[in-house]
């Protein structure tokens, strides 16, 4: 059986139902980052973010992840922060419940 951990069907997959449609409430989604290291200066950091983010606009480059079905959900530096900390929290949590420690 094929199915999604994604929160909502695929489109490249529309039959294959979600965990949660199963009912499992998992949802593990692929994040595609971008990421300095600690210190970079704010403007090389803004220049990547505007450049990445305008990239990402492009009606060439959103047809061509569509084809591949990656839905482009841009979060920006704060939002992404708070959805890696969730995932982190979630993750960790079933991590323990799993018994799976080094």
């Amino acid at each position: 059986m094929l199915l999604a951990f994604e929160p909502k069907r695929l489109p490249l997959f529309p039959d294959a139902p979600t965990a949660r449609e199963l009912g499992w409430d998992i949802t593990m989604g692929v994040y595609y980052l971008l990421i300095a290291p600690k210190g970079t200066p704010a403007a090389v950091v803004q220049a990547v973010h505007d450049a990445a983010k305008r990239a990402q606009e492009d009606p060439a480059f959103v047809a061509f992840a569509k084809t591949r079905g990656f839905d482009i959900d841009y979060a920006g530096p704060d939002g992404m922060a708070q959805q890696l900390w969730e995932s982190f929290r979630r993750n960790e949590a079933l991590v323990k419940r799993l018994g799976l420690r080094k």
